[in-house]
């Protein structure tokens, strides 16, 4: 499972998002469990995905797929027709891997929910 920063990494660069670092990011990163440069231990951060599977972790990173697509993320602006319908993004992101259950959630979707969706779903979570 990728760490809090990679998930926020990759999503703003699927996304081709405009990015300015700002504190609603920052705050983002610290709620998934990763607050930027405040590791305690020296070793960094656990590289351990049970380390980042927690329900509200979880959760989070949903809010932030969700909030992301919304453009109500300060400092992260995207543009939804720059990214097109959500089977060039399935392309884009997992071309060969989209489980029976997340292409049976994404048949249920439509518009900016369906890119919010796949950001959440455990093929765009993975490493």
């Amino acid at each position: 499972m990728k760490k809090p920063l990679d998930f926020v990494a990759s999503a703003l660069r699927a996304t081709g998002a405009e990015v300015q670092l700002s504190h609603q990011l920052l705050r983002y990163l610290g709620r998934m469990g990763e607050p930027l440069f405040l590791a305690q231990p020296p070793t960094g951060y656990p590289d351990v995905a049970a380390s980042w599977t927690s329900p509200d972790m979880l959760l989070t990173r949903m809010n932030f797929a969700t909030d992301l697509i919304a453009n109500r993320i300060p400092g992260a602006r995207l543009r939804l027709e720059a990214l097109g319908d959500k089977d060039s993004f399935v392309r884009l992101i997992a071309p060969d891997a989209l489980s029976t259950a997340t292409r049976s959630a994404l048949g249920e979707t439509e518009g900016s929910q369906a890119i919010a969706l796949l950001m959440a779903a455990p093929e765009f979570q993975r490493r």
